[in-house]
């Protein structure tokens, strides 16, 4: 039987299937305390709240998924009992590498606008283009860009190879989140007026950029992750 709440679920409103985490033996160490569950759109004591109006990423809707008195049959289980854990560890690994992958293609989209304004936009009889300030900030979001790009590369290749990717993995969240949302703030500077106006692609990508610095682990979380493999499990 599952009863509980959990918040902020990416596409609850709209999705056929929830994996579900819950604790079926709460006296047993962290690793073996949960299992994870498949439980099906429509089951009877499962509901998803209202969609909830979010800064960005329109997209992908997020609700709370309720569960009351939900009878879950045998073969909905998930690997082994008291194996959530471990499931719940390496999804998180593929998890923020997608949010790794969602920054990048953020900061790829902002450059790319922030490059064609640039070159169309006139100022003073010429293109915007040709003024440092301008140049300056497109220089540096393509090194963030390209950066990152290989970072998240690395981290993805780690884990194909089934090495220990973790640390990778949050350093190229971190850096690629972190850096999404400064070519966003750039591109939009780049734009002015018409960057603050709704309708245009890099206002969109603003509000986007900030869910990678907070989804599947905040910029804080990863840093925690990379310092305590730099100083030890005791820090």
């Amino acid at each position: 039987m599952l009863n509980g709440l959990k918040a902020f679920v990416v596409n609850g409103p709209i999705a056929d299937v929830a994996l579900v985490f819950a604790l079926t033996d709460p006296e047993s160490p962290l690793d073996r305390k949960m299992s994870a569950f498949l439980v099906e759109r429509g089951t009877p004591g499962f509901s998803p709240g209202p969609p909830l109006e979010k800064l960005g990423a329109k997209g992908a809707p997020v609700s709370d998924l309720r569960f009351e008195n939900l009878s879950i049959p045998e073969n909905r289980l998930l690997g082994n009992p008291g194996q959530g854990f471990s499931i719940a560890v390496k999804m998180k690994e593929v998890s923020r590498l997608g949010y790794a992958a969602y920054s990048l293609g953020i900061a790829q989209a902002c450059l790319e606008e922030a490059i064609q304004y640039a070159r169309r936009r006139q100022a003073f009889g010429r293109p915007i283009a040709h003024f440092q300030e301008i140049s300056f900030k497109v220089a540096d979001m393509q090194m963030y860009v390209d950066t990152g790009r290989l970072l998240l590369y690395h981290a993805a290749w780690k884990l194909d190879e089934n090495l220990d990717a973790g640390n990778d993995i949050a350093i190229a969240k971190l850096f690629l989140s972190e850096a999404a949302t400064w070519c966003a703030s750039a591109a939009v500077q780049i734009h002015g007026g018409y960057g603050f106006l709704k309708g245009y692609k890099v206002e969109r990508l603003y509000r986007d950029a900030k869910l990678g610095e907070i989804g599947e682990g905040t910029s804080e979380m990863q840093r925690r992750t990379i310092a305590k493999s730099l100083l030890g499990e005791g820090y």
